[in-house]
């Protein structure tokens, strides 16, 4: 079986190395992006079966991101991260996000346990 190939976009480095360090560890192969506008470019070259993505970054947030992945024919499996704020809190802003096409949205800090049930929690839809 081949491993499955994840897309990290975040633009906290400290982020990025904690999520690739969690998903080789569960197999995957990691691609990072530092921003939106790299993650984007990234999604044109290669294909993902998940895309991890920030919402507040500079260039592209991550609202473009699920929005331009939610376009594609078929797409991959989508976790929104935030560090939070009021509006992000709000049940509304999870069913915006949701309602965009977000598979699951988690809030940092994150673990290794937050994000390997996450994984689980997307993958048994598949």
């Amino acid at each position: 079986m081949t491993a499955r190939h994840v897309l990290i976009i975040d633009d906290d480095e400290i982020v990025r190395v904690l999520l690739h360090h969690i998903f080789i560890d569960l197999g995957f192969k990691v691609s990072r992006a530092k921003d939106g506008w790299v993650g984007l470019k990234k999604l044109k070259e290669k294909t993902f079966d998940l895309v991890v993505t920030d919402i507040y970054m500079p260039r592209a947030d991550g609202i473009e991101v699920v929005k331009t992945i939610t376009r594609q024919a078929t797409r991959p499996k989508i976790i929104v991260i935030t560090g939070g704020s009021d509006f992000l809190d709000s049940q509304f802003a999870l069913k915006t996000l949701r309602h965009l096409g977000a598979d699951c949205i988690l809030n940092k800090p994150l673990t290794k346990n937050r994000i390997v049930t996450a994984i689980q929690e997307i993958c048994r839809h598949d």
